[in-house]
């Protein structure tokens, strides 16, 4: 977070020992904003509430992203200090999002849950209208994320792969997300129909390419097959 304001009101109550605390009140916030590295579009609207009833807290909100809307609701319970439950869940409802990876809007539902001590991501997300760029370390970072998953990715109307030194390819097709960041179980297929790739100061039409995911074992990188040409010279 770069910068955030807004006003919070409300109250609360701390009692109980140090190593078993239980809050009561309520906190709310109305009409904030907010700004995030890397994402030039600021969060607007941001308005909430979250109700503490000793061991237990409740929380709901949303807020203004890019002409678009994003709201968030979830429970949590803890007892001697430590997390013993939570769920939570998101709904996308056509942010547009501008960043260094991502332009462009989406729409779905993600949901975390407590599964047998550990954090579960799950839900389903539609990428449309939009121009992305995932860098490969992107990918690699992600692996030391103690995380279940199970997530599902389509890829919708107007998405394009692009980097002015590298491609643009328009995208269609959908990738699951199973397992987890050290162990994914990936299935699914991103097709491009026609499309520029550049490499080696060559510049190759793509006449068909698909990445196909699910052919290596705990790995995010997909299997690539691509049909393209180019001319060196006079040479086809």
């Amino acid at each position: 977070i770069t910068s955030a304001s807004g006003a919070i009101k409300g109250g609360l109550k701390l009692t109980g020992p140090w190593n078993d605390p239980q809050l009561t009140g309520t906190v709310q916030t109305d009409r904030g904003m907010m700004t995030v590295g890397g994402m030039s579009t600021p969060i607007l609207n941001i308005g909430g509430t979250a109700s503490f009833q000793g061991k237990s807290a409740s929380f709901s909100g949303g807020a203004s992203v890019g002409g678009g809307r994003i709201e968030a609701r979830g429970n949590a319970a803890w007892d001697k200090s430590a997390l013993s439950d939570y769920k939570g869940t998101l709904t996308l409802a056509s942010p547009s999002v501008d960043s260094a990876v991502y332009k462009g809007k989406a729409d779905g539902n993600l949901q975390i849950e407590d599964i047998d001590g550990k954090p579960k991501l799950s839900g389903d997300i539609t990428l449309h209208h939009a121009v992305m760029d995932v860098p490969y370390q992107m990918a690699l970072n992600s692996r030391n994320t103690d995380i279940l998953l199970d997530v599902r990715l389509k890829i919708g109307s107007s998405v394009r792969l692009y980097n002015k030194y590298l491609y643009d390819i328009p995208l269609s097709g959908a990738v699951t997300a199973a397992g987890s960041p050290l162990h994914p179980e990936m299935s699914g297929k991103v097709e491009a129909v026609k499309g520029q790739v550049r490499y080696l100061y060559n510049e190759f039409n793509v006449e068909h390419g698909e990445a196909v995911w699910g052919g290596m074992t705990d790995s995010f990188l997909p299997i690539l097959h691509v049909l393209a040409d180019t001319h060196i010279g006079h040479y086809y």
